[in-house]
C-alpha cells in the first residue's frame, strides 16, 4: 500500500501494514491474532527480481538470476524493529553454517521510518548488528512491493531454480526454517551434514507479552491516554493524569506531535509514562544534531543493575539513563527477575527527544 493509505499493526511476533480499522481492533481485541502465522510451503511460485535498491552492504551488486544454482533466503527487516533484530543471531548462524554448502542470504532493508530510508544509518546499523551476510537497501521499497510483501521480518526461501518455496512471516518457526533450508540445499544430492546451525538468541517468551507495539506519532496509532487526547499537531502541554490505564501512553509537559513521533518542546521537565506487562521495553527515539540523556524509571524509581537495559547507564547520583542521539531502538528495560505488569516513565528536561514506538520482549 502507499504510505498516505496505511497504518501499522502488531503484534509481539510481527509488524504489518494495514488498513487503520484493522489496527485498532486487531490490538484491541487480539493482540496475539498472528502468533498462529509461521511458516508456509509453496511450490508455485517465481520469487521476483530484486529491483530499485539504493545499494548494497558487504556485497557487490548481485541479482536473483546469478544466483540460479544457489538456494537463496530473502529476509525483509528494518533496523529498529526489535522482531527483526532478535532473528539477525539465526541468520547469521545459518550464514556461517550454510554458506559453504551453497546457501545465500540476502537482507533486503526495507524502512518503516523516514530516518531508515538513510544508507549511511542503515550501514551503521548492519555494522553495529555485526550482520555478515549481504544487505540490500530498498529505501524506495520497490523490492519489497514487487513481493507485495506487508511484514517486518520476512523470509522467503528459494531454490535453486528460482522459485519460492518456503515462507516465514514474523519471529519463530526457526527449526522448521532451518530443516526447510536442509531440504534445500540436499535437493541436487549434496548432503549438508548432520550438524545444525549453533546459535545464541535472545531469550523472550511471546505469550507472557500482554502489551502490543505503542506507536506515539499520530499516523500509526491510537494509543494516547491523556484525558483530553491529543491536541493538535501544535505543540501543547499535557497534564499529569491522575491514572494511568494499562497499554496507553501519557504525556506530561509540552510536546508536538507528527505523523512518525513526538517531539519534547521547550524546557523544563518532559515524560512519558506507560503501564505495561513484559519482561523488556524498548524505546525507538532519536535526537537529531545533539544528545541527550533521557532518564527512565520502573515504577517511580530508577533502574538497578537488575533491571536496566543494554542501553542505561547508572550516572553518578544513582539516575537510570540512556544517552539519545541518532534515531534507533534503545534498551530501556531488562528485568532479570522476569515478566511483570509495571509502569515506565521516560523524562527528558530539554527539547528535541523525538520518540517514536515502544517495544517489549
Amino acid at each position: 500500500m502507499g504510505r498516505a493509505a496505511r497504518s501499522a499493526w502488531r503484534s509481539p511476533t510481527i509488524r504489518r501494514y494495514a488498513p487503520a480499522t484493522v489496527v485498532i481492533l486487531g490490538i484491541a481485541a487480539a493482540p496475539f491474532a498472528l502468533i498462529a502465522l509461521l511458516g508456509e510451503s509453496t511450490t508455485s511460485s517465481v520469487a521476483p527480481e530484486l529491483a530499485g535498491l539504493q545499494g548494497w552492504i558487504s556485497s557487490e551488486p548481485v541479482t536473483l538470476a546469478a544466483l540460479r544454482g544457489k538456494v537463496v533466503i530473502v529476509d525483509f527487516w528494518t533496523y529498529s524493529c526489535i522482531n527483526c533484530l532478535r532473528t539477525i543471531p539465526y541468520l547469521n548462524a545459518w550464514d556461517e553454517r550454510y554458506r559453504d554448502d551453497g546457501l545465500v542470504i540476502i537482507g533486503v532493508h526495507s524502512p518503516e521510518f523516514a530516518f531508515e530510508r538513510d544508507p549511511g544509518r542503515v550501514e551503521r546499523a548492519v555494522r553495529r548488528l555485526q550482520i555478515r551476510y549481504p544487505v540490500a537497501i530498498d529505501s524506495d521499497k520497490r523490492t519489497w512491493r514487487a513481493y507485495a510483501n506487508q511484514y517486518w521480518p520476512h523470509k522467503y526461501l528459494i531454490d535453486r531454480g528460482g522459485n519460492i518455496r518456503y515462507e516465514q512471516i514474523g519471529e519463530g518457526g526457526y527449526r522448521e526454517t532451518e530443516q526447510h533450508i536442509r531440504e534445500l540445499l540436499a535437493e541436487d544430492g549434496r548432503d549438508p551434514g548432520p550438524a545444525s546451525a549453533e546459535v545464541q538468541p535472545e531469550a523472550v517468551d511471546i505469550k507472557a507479552i500482554a502489551t502490543p507495539e505503542i506507536y506515539l506519532g499520530t499516523y500509526f496509532g491510537q494509543f494516547l491516554g491523556n484525558p483530553l487526547g491529543l491536541r493538535g499537531m501544535r505543540a501543547a502541554v499535557y497534564d499529569e493524569p491522575e491514572t494511568i490505564e494499562p497499554n496507553l501512553f501519557y504525556l506530561v509537559g509540552r510536546w508536538a506531535a507528527g505523523e512518525e513521533a513526538i517531539a519534547s518542546v521547550g524546557s523544563g521537565d518532559h515524560k512519558i509514562i506507560l503501564r505495561y506487562t513484559s519482561r523488556a521495553v524498548n524505546l525507538v527515539a532519536g535526537a537529531p544534531g545533539r544528545e541527550l540523556d533521557v532518564e527512565v524509571l520502573r515504577d517511580g524509581r530508577p533502574l538497578t543493575v537488575e533491571t536496566k537495559g543494554a542501553d542505561v547507564v547508572i550516572d553518578a547520583r544513582g539516575r537510570a539513563v540512556i544517552r539519545v542521539g541518532e534515531e534507533r531502538l534503545y534498551r530501556l528495560i531488562d528485568d532479570r527477575a522476569g515478566y511483570g505488569t509495571h509502569t515506565v516513565t521516560v523524562i527528558v528536561d530539554r527539547p528535541g527527544l523525538e520518540a517514536y514506538t515502544f517495544t517489549f520482549g
